[in-house]
């Protein structure tokens, strides 16, 4: 078993999994599809389909790809560190040599958004309520309740912000109980797991740091694209 796993999961017709360009051995590589298909460079494992009564049938792909993504340590419970990588991600690289560099004394890194640094601000282009965005990425009632309740508890704003596109993570029993939250707000509150992620991180207390770069070209990785769109 090596120390490290790089995963994905492409759920549903809309993503299509490019081969990954790494020929480090030490490091293990699986993909979750659904449809299934046969690839070269990646352990293909079945994604399966989660439903949920709190969600229509068109959301629940996302759904699915949410769950492996946010329960790291609990499938992959033999491996010390994970890095998640979207499916509209190439990766070119493993990480596994730089494991120390990069997380340091945390438990999860990922690159700094480049264009906000706050939750608010997030949820704001989440709505559809900023230039950049065309229609809202979820419900905008469900972002609403996201954005009273964060305010309620007191996150403070500029708290920071991160793409998740890209996600490393050291499974430690803290890194255990951010991702149970985690998992439990993207199922009983918002699909944007970037914005609830950001969140869930501020209520556990959860030791992270945003890389300096691009979450979307950097050396472990590029991006491809999606076959759709959002």
């Amino acid at each position: 078993m090596t120390e490290l796993i790089v995963y994905t999961a492409c759920i549903g017709p809309r993503s299509v999994l490019q081969e990954h360009e790494c020929d480090d051995e030490d490091t293990d590589y699986v993909a979750f599809l659904n449809p299934q298909k046969e690839m070269e460079s990646w352990i293909v494992m079945p994604g399966g389909l989660t439903s949920s009564p709190r969600r229509q049938q068109p959301d629940w792909p996302r759904l699915t790809a949410r769950g492996w993504k946010a329960l790291s340590n609990q499938v992959f419970s033999d491996h010390k560190y994970s890095l998640w990588i979207d499916g509209s991600m190439k990766l070119i690289k493993s990480p596994r040599e730089d494991l120390e560099e990069l997380m340091g004394d945390c438990d999860l890194v990922g690159y700094q958004h480049p264009r906000r640094n706050c939750v608010y601000e997030e949820i704001k282009t989440c709505k559809g309520d900023r230039v950049e965005t065309f229609q809202a990425r979820d419900d905008p009632f469900i972002l609403e309740a996201c954005q009273v309740k964060y305010k309620e508890e007191g996150m403070p704003k500029e708290y920071g912000l991160i793409e998740n596109g890209f996600l490393l993570r050291r499974h430690t029993p803290a890194l255990a109980e951010f991702n149970d939250l985690w998992m439990h707000e993207i199922a009983e509150s918002s699909l944007e797991d970037q914005l609830v992620m950001m969140y869930c991180l501020w209520k556990t207390g959860l030791k992270w740091k945003a890389l300096e770069g691009n979450a979307t070209d950097n050396e472990y990785i590029e991006w491809v694209g999606h076959v759709g769109t959002r």
